[in-house]
């Protein structure tokens, strides 16, 4: 059952069972509350059914969110951010060194930042669209191709159908070309779409099996 697959998870664990006889015995690391805070608030909101199977999942993905941040991870709400910076800008070329004072105002992960600027190739005063050094940000949210060209139509797409048009999409979908070097065929479906493009147009558009 669910309950006794979590107490062998439990069970697995190496837990230190020794009495405390005196509080010099107790030392409470820093993070502790703030963990705990985030925790239980969690587990009242959506009072799951089995606390035991919530806990290792909800603990799980914050390891793992931990894991993503120290690789250089981005999740959508930074992507949104720095988006929204971006779109403010007055102009659509800008340097490596604009890009990175957009991200640095959100607080972007650094590594994920110093990745874009190595996988590009990227000097500091290298002049390019944002949407450029944009899309490769975006990379770090991404599995695959399809996954990406969701994510920009979740960004750039008019709400409430997240729709785009053809042409933006087209170049828009060019940028992929600077680290994807297979996206010939792709890239000829995508031009040849017609009026506003959704997500699934062009998936419709593009078989997976062009990628």
């Amino acid at each position: 059952s669910k309950s006794n697959g979590s107490a062998c998870r439990l069970q697995a664990m190496v837990l230190d069972t020794e009495p405390i006889y005196c509080a010099e015995q107790i030392h409470i690391p820093e993070s502790l509350g703030e963990i705990l805070k985030a925790y239980a608030k969690e587990v009242i909101r959506q009072n799951p059914a089995n606390v035991y199977e919530f806990s290792s999942r909800y603990f799980e993905q914050l390891c793992q969110s931990w894991a993503d941040e120290a690789a250089g991870g981005v999740d959508m709400r930074d992507l949104q951010a720095v988006f929204d910076q971006l779109s403010q800008l007055e102009k659509d070329e800008i340097t490596f060194e604009e890009f990175r004072n957009c991200c640095d105002i959100v607080d972007l992960n650094p590594t994920a930042l110093a990745n874009v600027q190595q996988l590009g190739s990227y000097a500091d005063d290298t002049s390019a669209s944002w949407k450029t050094f944009f899309v490769l940000l975006c990379t770090h949210r991404a599995q695959d191709r399809d996954s990406l060209v969701e994510i920009l139509f979740e960004l750039f797409g008019t709400p409430p159908d997240g729709l785009i048009p053809a042409r933006d999409f087209e170049d828009l979908f060019k940028n992929i070309a600077v680290f994807d070097h297979a996206i010939g065929p792709a890239l000829e479906a995508v031009a040849a779409m017609e009026g506003d493009v959704s997500f699934q147009n062009y998936l419709d558009a593009v078989p997976a099996a062009t990628g």
